[in-house]
């Protein structure tokens, strides 16, 4: 049974590292942000990251690879590295890159298209922000977007109560995330890491996907049964 045939993308949590995270107050990192303190550094290992790519690769997957969770890609230095290790061994993927844009410049964005990088899509913030985006896109066209939308409030998807959603939802195998401590998560709105399913320093992606607790779960979500307590609350479908 190949554990991806559900699987449109991939995204890595690479570290809690953000620049803009102290800026919004409803960005998750924001709450880690305390002013006069230093967060304490966490990163993904790059060799769990290889070993995913490497299965992914194996497994000629063809969906999405992105960088981001709620950290901000391009203070990484390993990035421009991983997207390159990306090429040669998940060679049918198609890396993609979200970004606050801040230290986003002309010459990082050929370096992403050099190195397939399928689209860049930036969260402009300010009058600075939107004047560098009307250029980029003047250059890359529609490679490169920006969201103009106002960050959601998902500090409040545990407690705010809603009506019960009816519609299916395809977490945590449409939309893959690995956490920045190495787990396999349910789904991009579960920042307080709830519900995870698995290590990867111990399992490998393809065995914790096809694991009974993973299954069950996505056959409840599937066909619209939401019956834990975040996805009773979410209201989305990923």
């Amino acid at each position: 049974m190949n554990p991806f045939e559900h699987t449109e993308s991939v995204a890595f949590e690479l570290s809690n590292w953000c620049s803009h995270a102290w800026l919004h107050e409803k960005c998750p990192l924001h709450l880690e942000a305390t002013p006069g303190m230093i967060r304490a550094p966490v990163t993904l290992p790059s060799g769990i990251v290889l070993g995913v790519l490497e299965e992914l690769g194996t497994a000629d997957y063809a969906g999405e690879i992105g960088f981001h969770q709620y950290n901000e890609p391009l203070q990484d230095p390993r990035l421009f590295w991983l997207l390159d290790r990306l090429c040669l061994i998940c060679p049918l993927a198609q890396p993609y890159i979200v970004t606050n844009g801040a230290n986003l410049t002309m010459d990082l964005c050929l370096e992403l298209r050099d190195l397939n990088v399928s689209r860049v899509v930036v969260s402009a913030y300010g009058d600075v922000m939107h004047k560098r985006m009307a250029l980029l896109e003047g250059t890359f066209g529609d490679w490169i977007t920006w969201s103009g939308a106002p960050m959601d409030d998902r500090l409040l998807v545990y407690d705010v109560p809603q009506e019960p959603p009816l519609e299916p939802c395809y977490a945590p195998l449409r939309q893959v995330v690995i956490t920045r401590d190495g787990k396999v998560g349910l789904c991009c709105y579960d920042w307080q890491r709830q519900h995870t399913f698995g290590d990867l320093r111990d399992r490998t992606l393809g065995e914790i996907l096809l694991s009974p607790q993973v299954r069950r779960l996505y056959d409840q979500l599937s066909t619209g049964r939401r019956e834990e307590n975040l996805c009773k609350q979410c209201g989305r479908s990923r």
